[in-house]
């Protein structure tokens, strides 16, 4: 994926609109909303570390590990007490299709639910249209975050 650590606000959302607005299949369109989510927790981590040249990506933790270290460590969940049972839920997502091949529907239906505390949806909008506003939402909670922090 483009390095992103540079990029705009407004330069990112356009990423993750093309990255998965062209995509039809909604197990591959939670796939990649994860690979995206994953890679800005990344940042976002390294931006909270006290080892300013530490490259998150490269280290073995996992997901859940990296949702554990916002908790304890990160000022994100202080501003978005539900951004973690987002992740959490998100996490459920991947894991279901990564290990069984296909999608629980119960857990896209609470993930939406989920967000949609935040920011209610119009009902008639397709799952594929709310599970890409969400990934741009949470995507603009965490660049938002990482952003602040490596400002000088």
């Amino acid at each position: 994926m483009k390095d992103i650590r540079n990029l705009s606000m407004v330069e990112f959302d356009d990423l993750v609109y093309n990255e998965l607005d062209q995509i039809e299949n909604i197990e591959l369109l939670i796939l990649k909303g994860h690979i995206i989510i994953e890679y800005l927790l990344n940042c976002y981590i390294e931006s909270i570390s006290q080892n300013s040249n530490e490259d998150f990506s490269k280290e073995n933790f996992s997901f859940a590990n990296k949702v554990k270290i916002l908790k304890y460590f990160g000022e994100l969940c202080k501003k978005d007490k539900n951004i973690l049972n987002e992740l959490i839920i998100l996490n459920q997502l991947r894991n279901n299709i990564a290990h069984s091949f296909e999608i629980n529907t119960n857990y896209l239906s609470k993930f939406i639910t989920e967000c949609e505390k935040k920011v209610p949806m119009n009902r008639k909008v397709s799952d594929k249209d709310k599970f890409i506003a969400i990934i741009a939402l949470l995507t603009g909670e965490i660049q938002g975050a990482y952003k602040a922090k490596k400002k000088p």
